[in-house]
């Protein structure tokens, strides 16, 4: 009984939201998700501090267009741990589903045999204390926490058209510590 309940309820909120499609306005700011630089496809040794979670995206998916896989899986996690790092400082909740928009639409951009080659790279990635989750740890302590102003983030975010005079970074913002915390919760790296 309770599952027909739920799965009525997810049929009208189905119809519903397609009712509703007709009166959305999709509005986008500029810098939404977009990156700052052209990369191409690198490897975890080019990964800097400078580089936008959004750079990584592209990188990413530039990887996966030259079937390098498993620069395609580096850059792929560099980018989701500069964009955890980056929603502990962006104030605007509503933005930091930023990274996982960057995910999906490297997703979306997989063909069915890339779905296959990438999954094969994180196989050969591996877990926490495998030698390429190692390297990422060492190099991502090595460069420190991003440098740059994290703007694909900010503008994704409800707040870049309610309130954009607002400061939209956390002040004060201890980037070392939130840093280290990404790292070792997030990335699941040994403590320094």
């Amino acid at each position: 009984m309770r599952y027909r309940r739920i799965t009525a309820l997810a049929a009208v909120l189905a119809v519903s939201s397609t009712m509703a499609l007709g009166q959305v306005t999709n509005l986008l700011s500029n810098g939404n998700l977009e990156p700052t630089q052209e990369l191409g496809c690198i490897g975890l040794a080019d990964v800097a501090p400078d580089q936008t979670a959004a750079d990584l995206a592209a990188a990413s998916e530039q990887c996966l267009r030259e079937e390098d896989y498993d620069n395609a899986m580096a850059t792929f996690v560099v980018m989701q741990v500069f964009g955890v790092f980056d929603a502990q400082r962006v104030v605007d909740v509503s933005a930091h589903q930023a990274v996982a928009v960057l995910g999906q639409n490297i997703a979306f951009a997989m063909s069915d045999d890339d779905e296959v080659a990438f999954q094969a790279a994180v196989e050969r990635f591996g877990g926490e204390g495998a030698a390429a989750h190692q390297a990422t740890c060492d190099h991502l302590r090595q460069i420190g926490p991003p440098a740059y102003h994290p703007d694909y983030m900010i503008q994704h975010g409800q707040a870049a058209f309610l309130f954009p005079d607002d400061p939209p970074l956390v002040e004060p913002f201890d980037a070392g510590a939130s840093w280290d915390g990404v790292l070792v919760n997030f990335l699941r790296c040994p403590a320094a």
